[in-house]
């Protein structure tokens, strides 16, 4: 399946001149409901029940959620990607401000939001819970809405927190006013370090921007060279298990993936004391765009590096400061995959058929992943590249490489071959 675009035209009124009386910008929303966190779903609605359901009587299903969203997208003219299950919904969408903003109405009166105490009124609270960030409704291709198991796979079957108190909330304030005492704190001489940064992302997303007190900072950050999140507990398994107890910074991109992913490591290692950013890097970039722009804060005093990786075809985000508060362009913190020098553009490899994201600049924008990407093998069928299964064999040793599924010409077949592996028992990456 192709991955998501990294560019796009604008053909919607965002684009036309700002004299232009048509002229509309536009918006994208990013938020997400586990409908057992609190405040949780309350009764009736928690009652929501398969999709499948006989029952005439039963109002509050998750194909009236769907039937919701989809009819609302469409009368508005929204393009963007939701998510619905039995734990909640997972949405993105994109749209003009006038529409984002009928959106944002029709939302918080449905069952699925009550309990939220959201109004069009607050907002702030209305700003903190979708998260709105410039864009357009061009930034997706068209709607896509579905009914799935999960709204955002761990990897593990049937997994829910048992306690969602497990893990503390830190605002993105407090995330950084934290993070900077136990800088200091695990800085200082003979001190043992307890603190650690845990980004809860793919290795792509982390390549191009991460959260770190100063260039010299005392304290690690754990950044997962996973390709997919379903990978995650794999990799907490192979790499985190037998560390001594630690105070866990942890963050993502909207923090959706930090809901599940924190609780389920409370589960294994009780005695580690573990905070989440809540709302995430989109979050925490609002916020500080916002004390740069008080006056309360300096640009050097962000503790973001580089540029945060979005699932649509902008690609990723900087900091929204120019020049008149005291920024130019982001900190690129990434190199050329082609030359090298630094750089925050991202690309694909030029080989059809693969899709690995890379970080390329305009002069090498034409340049494979890995010298063997598309190489067949004696079967005439095509296996991982070298790249990806040193990656992976960096990442789960030489007894997590056994075998691998394989992409064949004829749509919907399957082959194996034992040369390659990439068994993580939870999943397999498929090149």
């Amino acid at each position: 399946m192709p991955s998501d675009p990294l560019t796009y035209t604008c053909t919607c009124s965002a684009s036309l001149p700002l004299d232009d009386p048509s002229h509309e910008p536009g918006v994208v929303l990013l938020f997400y409901r586990y409908f057992t966190s609190p405040p949780a779903l309350p009764p009736p609605y928690s009652a929501v029940t398969s999709p499948t359901t006989s029952d005439p009587t039963i109002q509050y299903t998750l194909q009236s959620l769907h039937d919701f969203q989809k009819s609302t997208c469409e009368t508005l003219a929204l393009t963007g990607k939701l998510r619905i299950a039995k734990e909640g919904f997972n949405i993105t969408v994109a749209g003009s401000t006038s529409s984002i903003n009928r959106y944002i109405t029709a939302c918080v009166s449905h069952w699925s939001f009550a309990g939220l105490s959201l109004s069009p009124e607050d907002t702030e609270g209305v700003k903190n819970f979708f998260k709105p960030t410039p864009g357009c409704a061009c930034v997706f291709s068209h709607l896509n809405i579905r009914i799935t198991d999960e709204i955002t796979p761990l990897g593990l079957t049937n997994y829910s927190p048992q306690n969602w108190d497990s893990v503390v909330y830190l605002s993105p304030e407090e995330f950084h006013n934290a993070i900077i005492a136990s800088n200091s704190e695990d800085g200082e001489e003979g001190g043992e370090n307890q603190t650690l940064l845990l980004d809860i992302r793919n290795h792509y997303e982390s390549r191009i921007g991460y959260f770190s007190p100063s260039p010299n900072t005392q304290i690690p950050t754990i950044k997962p060279q996973i390709r997919r999140f379903s990978q995650f507990p794999a990799f907490v398994k192979k790499h985190m298990m037998d560390a001594a107890p630690k105070t866990i910074y942890s963050y993502c991109t909207g923090g959706i993936r930090c809901e599940k992913a924190t609780r389920w490591i409370a589960e294994q290692k009780p005695a580690d004391q573990i905070y989440t950013l809540k709302g995430g890097i989109a979050a925490y970039m609002a916020w500080f765009e916002g004390e740069v722009k008080g006056g309360r804060r300096r640009k050097e005093e962000c503790l973001w590096r580089g540029r945060e990786y979005v699932f649509d075809a902008r690609g990723s985000l900087g900091l929204g400061l120019g020049v008149e508060d005291g920024m130019e362009g982001s900190e690129k913190v990434a190199m050329c995959h082609g030359c090298g020098k630094a750089e925050d553009r991202l690309g694909k490899c030029m080989m059809e058929g693969c899709e690995l994201v890379l970080v390329v600049c305009e002069e090498c924008n034409d340049v494979k992943c890995c010298e063997d990407c598309g190489e067949m093998n004696e079967k005439g069928k095509r296996g991982i590249c070298s790249c990806e299964r040193e990656r992976e064999l960096r990442l789960w040793g030489p007894e997590g490489m056994k075998s691998v599924q394989v992409k064949t010409p004829k749509k919907g077949r399957k082959n194996r071959s034992n040369v390659d592996n990439i068994d993580i028992k939870i999943s397999k990456i498929i090149c």
